[in-house]
This record gives structure tokens, sequence and C-alpha cells, in this order.
């Protein structure tokens, strides 16, 4: 799995990971999560509705819902590098349902834990590659669909980030 670090806060680094069948197919997948805490507020300003905008020292924007200065309740963050997750924070972390928009073409809508991809979610790649179904702690774990941008695709158990079965 991999993390974004707090000066690349929603961005993280592309990567692949290789899972079998009867071929090897790689992915073109990205997994990324948010370590968010411990980032200095520069300027905290009120807005409608309990709201506040939030930016922080390294340019991120957080507005939304908020408890104190802690990201809580609806909201979006958007980092300097044009990604951005809007949805469900808590105790100033996405928890629940959210969505992220990477500024390279990837996009997650689904459940987080915690910062992390965790639950059922769907997860599209620039390339025309999909993921649906369920991941635990940032991976593929349970049952999930994989469409390759070739047209081959995967329907049944991923543990761990890896098939369980046969590439169609």
């Amino acid at each position: 799995m991999l993390k974004g670090t707090q000066e690349n806060l929603l961005g993280g680094t592309s990567g692949s990971e290789q899972i079998g069948g009867p071929e090897e197919k790689q992915t073109t997948a990205r997994n990324f999560s948010f370590k968010q805490q411990n980032l200095r507020r520069s300027e905290v300003e009120s807005q409608a509705n309990n709201t506040k905008k939030i930016v922080y020292d390294d340019g991120t924007v957080y507005i939304g819902e908020t408890a104190g200065n802690a990201k809580q309740g609806k909201g979006k963050l958007m980092s300097p590098n044009g990604d951005t997750i809007e949805g469900d924070f808590v105790d100033d972390r996405i928890q629940g349902k959210a969505k992220f928009v990477g500024a390279d073409g990837t996009v997650y809508d689904g459940e987080w834990k915690d910062d992390i991809q965790h639950g059922y979610g769907k997860e599209t790649w620039a390339d025309g590659s999909s993921y649906t179904g369920h991941q635990k702690d940032g991976v593929k774990h349970g049952q999930g669909e994989y469409h390759w941008a070739d047209g081959s695709s995967y329907s049944g158990n991923w543990v761990a980030g890896n098939i369980e079965g046969y590439v169609s």
C-alpha cells in the first residue's frame, strides 16, 4: 500500500501491484491513504453554516464542517497538486463515505476508515481500468470485479490484494 506524506497529502506515488491468474496481468492500481494529522494550520477562516476554511502551510485547503479546528462532518480537502477528497470526516480523519479525485485521473468513490480505503467502493483509472468491490486496510479484499483497459476482467474473491481464481 502506498501512503501519502504530509508534503504530498493527497498524491502518493503511482505504483502497480502484480496479480496472478493463468496469464499474469498487471493492474494500474494505486492504493493511497491520507495521513494528515499534525499538519500545521496557517489560517483558519469561519464560513457560513458552521463551516470553516483551513489553509495549511503546504497549501492544502479544507472547507467544511469542524469541531473546534478539527475536520468533523462533511468537508472537502484540496491539495496543491490538484487531488481532492470530499466526504465524511471524524476527528480530523476521513471516515465513512468519501470521493477521491486525483490529478492523474484516479477516482475512488466509496467507504473509508481512518484515512484509508476500507469497505465497498469503486475505483477507476485514466487508462479505463476499474475495480468495484471490497477493500480492507487499503487493499482489495473480499468480493470484487476488476476490468482491465484491454477488455479482460476478473470477478471473484480477492485476498490481501491478490486474485483467488483465474482472469477471463
